[in-house]
């Protein structure tokens, strides 16, 4: 029974019923991909049509999505007002160019219901460079935070294992990365990463 309670609290989350469409969505651009030549005309248009429908279905759900992150970045500008930081003001870009991000997926999703005559051509290099630099912005911030956390730790003589120090910086410069290499696959802006680095 607590398990049907958590997954029931689990799937009435927005985010939840986003990443479950995902897998749909790319689950089938994937079938495509690998195994398209293998499918007869007929599975691959179903294949297509599965995966459009869920991109627009996501869209859907990123329907005002940017007063959120507004919000977000109001409520850095007022921290950064007091207290400039460099972490926060990469944060506070990265915030802005989201909302502008989705900003532009809502125009798509309004494009592909036929509310709006215009074509996707029209908006796509807004929609491709909102979320580059939000992305840019987001891993600059990580890198920042990543600097500030060892400079903390070696004044602080925490950092005595140079050995563990140096795997720990290995293992988020992989990390970063991966997550690069992710969001160029993937048209999704990162979310903020506020990753400290275990003193060693």
């Amino acid at each position: 029974m607590k398990i049907l309670d958590t997954w029931s609290g689990t799937a009435n989350q927005l985010r939840m019923r986003d990443r479950s469409v995902k897998v749909l969505q790319y689950g089938c651009q994937m079938l495509l991909g690998f195994y398209g030549k293998k499918f007869s005309n007929e599975m691959q248009q179903a294949l297509a049509l599965f995966r459009r429908t869920a991109s627009t279905s996501r869209k859907a759900f990123w329907l005002l999505k940017s007063v959120n992150h507004i919000t977000n970045a109001i409520h850095m500008a007022q921290k950064i007002m007091f207290e400039f930081s460099w972490v926060l003001f990469f944060d506070l870009m990265e915030q802005v160019f989201l909302a502008l991000y989705y900003v532009m997926e809502n125009i798509v999703f309004f494009i592909r219901v036929k509310m709006i005559s215009w074509s996707e051509d029209d908006v796509d290099f807004g929609v491709n460079w909102t979320w580059f630099i939000g992305d840019f912005f987001c891993v600059a911030a990580a890198l920042l935070r990543f600097c500030e956390s060892v400079y903390n730790c070696q004044n602080m003589n925490f950092a005595t294992n140079q050995e563990s120090l140096q795997k720990y910086q290995k293992l988020y410069f992989d990390l970063v990365g991966l997550m690069i290499v992710s969001s160029l696959s993937d048209n999704v802006a990162l979310p903020t990463l506020k990753l400290m680095v275990p003193c060693a």
